[in-house]
């Protein structure tokens, strides 16, 4: 009785995507060892059953530079899957306080309208789970993805 437990902190994981993704050098994101487009699929599921996830990883340096470096922030971690990045996106909000990180605010700018709810058009973002990241590890990790690219084209370069 009167015990506060502690929030659950999550583990950021940053890999470098192949060559072969339409949007150039970009990062695929894992929580907690978890791929969080198969969060992200698993949620949208419960809207549709045709486009749920149909995203491809679009995350790039830049934005792990100029936005998760510096919260408060906006990031797109995911694109649509055709090519043309923003045809179907996800996006959210980085802040930071007290030596944490938080990913939340959610969004899919073409499921936002409440108005169309009955059509089945706005799936309610805000259910998603925030996330919350300890600043020193996630800083840490985007210094390892970071870190990544830099290896990869310094590979890249000696092969020519």
């Amino acid at each position: 009785k009167g015990i506060m437990t502690a929030s659950p902190v999550n583990i950021l994981t940053l890999r470098l995507c192949p060559d072969n993704t339409p949007y150039g050098p970009v990062f695929d994101i894992f929580i907690d060892g978890v791929n969080l487009l198969d969060r992200v699929t698993a949620f949208e599921a419960t809207y549709t059953d045709t486009i749920a996830g149909a995203y491809v990883p679009f995350l790039t340096p830049a934005q792990l530079r100029d936005q998760m470096l510096s919260p408060p922030g906006h990031i797109t971690p995911y694109a649509c899957d055709c090519g043309e990045p923003f045809c179907w996106f996800l996006t959210c909000d980085i802040t930071a306080e007290y030596g944490f990180v938080h990913w939340h605010g959610w969004s899919n700018p073409y499921r936002d309208d409440k108005t169309k709810a009955s059509d089945g058009l706005y799936w309610r973002y805000r259910d998603f789970p925030p996330l919350v990241f300890e600043q020193s590890s996630y800083d840490a990790s985007i210094a390892a993805a970071l870190a990544s690219v830099d290896t990869a084209q310094a590979d890249t370069s000696t092969k020519k």
